[in-house]
């Protein structure tokens, strides 16, 4: 499992600590044991000098300068994310997660596609501590 700090309460802080990188979010939407939702801003700096080589060649990609960054934030739509949980069958639960953002772009699709893939073993260890839970 990963280290989370939630604030559980719409427009409380939600903190990820994913293999050395930390990601912060608002919580937009909650519902105790069945609905979870968030955003996250992206992480700015201050100065547009101070950007990374990375982040800047992200933002060209997706069709956004970093001199537009710093001058109107409102050109970047934060990233949505939901989970939502229910139960399925045979006293199992689905867990289904929802990420969007409102661009569309080869770079957004690449970004989603590799966001799959690196979360991928989050939740296998997920499955695996509930499969230990579930009761016999």
């Amino acid at each position: 499992m990963s280290p989370t700090q939630l604030t559980p309460q719409i427009g409380g802080d939600v903190v990820f600590d994913l293999e050395g990188s930390r990601f912060t979010g608002t919580i937009t939407k909650y519902t105790p044991t069945t609905r979870f939702a968030y955003e996250e801003p992206w992480p700015i700096p201050q100065h547009p000098k101070s950007m990374t080589e990375e982040m800047t060649a992200w933002f060209t990609a997706i069709g956004v300068s970093s001199a537009d960054v710093h001058r109107d934030l409102s050109l970047l739509d934060p990233i949505r994310t939901e989970f939502l949980l229910t139960n399925g069958s045979r006293d199992s639960l689905a867990i289904q997660i929802i990420t969007s953002t409102r661009r569309s772009s080869t770079a957004w699709d690449r970004f989603f596609k590799d966001m799959v893939t690196s979360t991928a073993p989050i939740w296998d260890r997920l499955a695996a501590h509930l499969n230990e839970k579930a009761p016999s």
